[in-house]
């Protein structure tokens, strides 16, 4: 994940099933030496997403082995890893991908596929700056456990003066291992 032109981070869950990263130094061009940011236990085996809302924010997602979903922050002002919570509890999501997106610097979204094989999000924030309560995109067995995606865009500028500028695309594979797709705002 780049945060900035000239700083890469990359995340992966340990075989100790902790989080672990590393970033890139933008003066030499070498790796760090990787360091946890979730201490072992924490992770399933599956993928982990990233997302920056400003260079000097980081937000990283995983599945936790309780099969919760759970979420560990940086912020560059406090130098610090924030220590992990969950976003949605124990049970609720399947081992496998989980995908993160930001459509603005104030907003993010998370998707996986939920322990009955619907695909669910959580929103951050609520009118209280909290997670909004995990909730389906799509219902039971409209998906296969493994891989989701998400993406945001900018539809144009008229979209933008009539209020639809912003689009969260959800992708996973269905039930009959076809492509499916989940559109918000509904066009």
């Amino acid at each position: 994940m780049a945060r900035a032109p000239d700083r890469l981070d990359v995340f992966w869950v340990g075989a100790d099933a902790n989080v672990t990263t590393t970033t890139r130094s933008p003066e030499t061009g070498r790796w760090a030496t990787p360091w946890p940011i979730a201490e072992a236990g924490w992770a399933s085996r599956g993928a982990i997403a990233a997302v920056t809302r400003a260079a000097d924010h980081v937000q990283v997602f995983w599945i936790g082995s309780d099969h919760n979903v759970t979420t560990t922050y940086w912020l560059g002002t406090e130098g610090a890893w924030v220590e992990p919570f969950p976003i949605a509890p124990a049970g609720w999501a399947s081992p496998g991908a989980i995908a993160a997106v930001t459509s603005s610097p104030e907003r993010l979204e998370v998707f996986w596929v939920g322990s009955d094989r619907n695909v669910t999000t959580a929103i951050w924030p609520d009118e209280a700056g909290h997670w909004v309560a995990p909730f389906p995109v799509a219902g039971r067995e409209s998906s296969q456990p493994g891989a989701i995606a998400a993406v945001a865009r900018k539809v144009g500028f008229i979209a933008y003066m009539i209020g639809t500028a912003n689009h969260l695309d959800t992708f996973w594979v269905g039930p009959q291992n076809n492509i499916t797709t989940s559109i918000w705002p509904g066009l």
